[in-house]
């Protein structure tokens, strides 16, 4: 069954993973990509295609076998831990890198992507395109190209993030020994 995750995108468009297979913080960015920020793009260039959506660490070693240059602290994980092999980024992150906020990219079907890049910056900058968003890349090699856009950062810092995920109850009580837990009455 296909999963619908805005008024023009399919779930099939990001990712051939079923949805029950991305962990609810995956999901909660993937519908954030759609709803809040390609489909108001889509809106602006019409019709768009996600040439990559979620990345999985098999899709990343099939792109560096294709010769492509991904890096390795991807957005396009959302949030999936991956394992770093450059010094430099596990000097600065550790070991594990989770804090990939998602992303796409895309290329449009109508315009010019070079075109439809300057687009896309010009109605932000004029506020007639209303997103926010973490990054945004022109990308090129050889004859292939695409934009790069993200998740803001803030995504995952939001308050609705961490009230749907992070929040917890600020006092309870356990009288099994953890195995259930409840709010005290008489506090």
């Amino acid at each position: 069954m296909k999963k619908k995750l805005s008024a023009n995108f399919w779930l099939e468009e990001f990712t051939s993973l079923d949805w029950s297979e991305l962990d609810l913080q995956a999901q909660y960015m993937l519908s954030n990509l759609a709803s809040n920020i390609l489909q108001p793009i889509r809106d602006v260039l019409g019709p768009i295609k996600v040439t990559s959506g979620v990345r999985t660490v098999k899709d990343y070693h099939n792109l560096v076998a294709k010769g492509y240059n991904p890096s390795e602290t991807s957005d396009h994980f959302f949030g999936a831990p991956v394992i770093l092999r450059s010094p430099k980024k596990i000097k600065k992150y550790g070991k594990r890198y989770t804090y990939s906020v998602g992303a796409s990219d895309i290329v449009p079907v109508e315009v010019a992507t070079y075109d439809a890049f300057k687009k896309v910056l010009s109605s932000w900058k004029t506020k007639k395109l209303k997103i926010s968003y973490g990054q945004i890349i022109y990308e090129k090699q050889g004859s292939k190209e695409w934009i790069h856009i993200s998740n803001p950062t803030s995504l995952i810092y939001s308050t609705e993030f961490i009230d749907k995920f992070l929040k917890k109850t600020p006092i309870l009580q356990s009288l099994d020994g953890g195995k259930t837990y409840t709010i005290p009455k008489d506090i």
